[in-house]
């Protein structure tokens, strides 16, 4: 036989500390239901313990309703004990809502707490695409001064960067092409205002010339219709094209002229290549040349003057030059044979922005002399057929 002693202290101790608890309570009887550890039992629990208790059965065990608590009654037959528990439900169901209201509350913490941070991750991958849309619209209504902020060094970064590049040389070329427009209408205007107006001098010519023709006076008759075709063809647009050999016939009408007004001072010869005659040329391109040559070249030297006239072809391009046995001048000089303007004649200056304005980059003049000894003017022009 063996014999158990038992501490009711400590067996005590353990049931105290989960009777501190709000929701529930432990109760230890004898066969008596007189308490042996947990306190005293209320009188209408020991009531309701002896209605629904059965100590005549080995590990009788039951649970019912008592108000509102919950009580489950469990028999230890070895020891003649009767354990109580006691659950109070409204405490349960109470703490329940806490932990609900607990529960509430930090997932609602939690989701606005997400939310913040969702949103501030969403924000700042946003942020240069709305960055880059913005520069965008602005570009749409011409504003090509525009640069988007690039954010960070990822591929959105790069496109930002190209954007921006892009932008930059597409405002550069409008720039470009408005300063080319307004240099294209200066020259046009400058042209214009350097024209007479022929139309009224017709009919005072034609007249000249038959009482020239009347008098038998041929030279005077040969420079009127020099004349009158030189004016004729100044009604057109300065900066029409024609052909080389329509230029040349031109040139030939203002030598003539000239030839006769100095009493042929000076010769001019020509070395024109067949190839080039059906190609592209400004009208009046040779003129001013020619007629700078002679005013501030060959007319001050005390020599006979000679002014040759070359157009030639070279590969893709066409050649034209003019050069003059005068005075020349110092190649430092940034005023070559000055700065006069004489008929029809508007300058090397001038004759360099209109080859800018139609050819571009195409073309070239060049301007080499040695003082007392020749001057040579070469413009290169892109080799080009006449449509007619």
């Amino acid at each position: 036989m063996l014999y158990v002693n038992l501490d009711s202290k400590l067996f005590s101790t353990v049931v105290a500390s989960y009777n501190n608890r709000t929701d529930g309570h432990v109760f230890v009887l004898d066969s008596e239901l007189s308490p042996l550890v947990g306190g005293e039992v209320p009188s209408e629990l020991l009531s309701a313990i002896s209605e629904h208790i059965d100590l005549e059965r080995t590990d009788f065990s039951t649970q019912f309703q008592q108000d509102s608590q919950r009580v489950y009654v469990k028999v230890l037959s070895d020891y003649n004990w009767i354990t109580v528990g006691v659950l109070d439900l409204d405490a349960v169901t109470d703490r329940s809502y806490h932990l609900f209201g607990y529960f509430t509350w930090g997932f609602v913490i939690f989701l606005f707490t997400a939310s913040f941070f969702w949103l501030s991750a969403v924000a700042k991958l946003l942020a240069p695409i709305r960055a880059l849309r913005k520069a965008t619209r602005r570009v749409r209504y011409g504003d090509f001064a525009v640069q988007a902020t690039p954010y960070g060094r990822d591929e959105l970064g790069e496109l930002t960067k190209d954007f921006n590049f892009m932008v930059s040389k597409i405002g550069q070329l409008i720039e470009s092409q408005i300063a080319q427009k307004e240099r294209e209408k200066d020259a046009e205007y400058r042209a214009l205002q350097a024209q007479i107006n022929p139309h009224f001098l017709y009919n005072t010519l034609n007249s000249i010339r038959w009482m020239a023709i009347i008098q038998k006076a041929d030279n005077i008759k040969m420079v009127i219709e020099s004349l009158a075709r030189l004016l004729r063809n100044s009604t057109n647009k300065m900066d029409s094209v024609i052909s080389v050999a329509e230029e040349i016939s031109i040139l030939k009408d203002y030598v003539e002229i000239e030839l006769v007004a100095y009493n042929s001072k000076f010769s001019v010869t020509y070395q024109i290549d067949d190839s080039t005659l059906g190609c592209q040329c400004l009208k009046f391109l040779l003129q001013p040349l020619v007629e700078n040559a002679i005013f501030h070249g060959v007319l001050p030297s005390e020599r006979v003057g000679e002014i040759m006239v070359e157009v030639k072809r070279v590969d893709e391009s066409i050649w034209l030059r003019v050069v003059d046995n005068g005075v020349g001048f110092d190649s430092k000089d940034e005023t070559p044979h000055g700065r006069q303007n004489h008929f029809n004649s508007i300058g090397l200056d001038t004759l360099r922005e209109r080859l800018d304005a139609h050819y571009s980059t195409q073309s070239s003049m060049t301007i080499e002399s040695v003082i007392n000894q020749h001057t040579s003017v070469t413009v290169v022009l892109p080799a080009r057929e006449v449509i007619c």
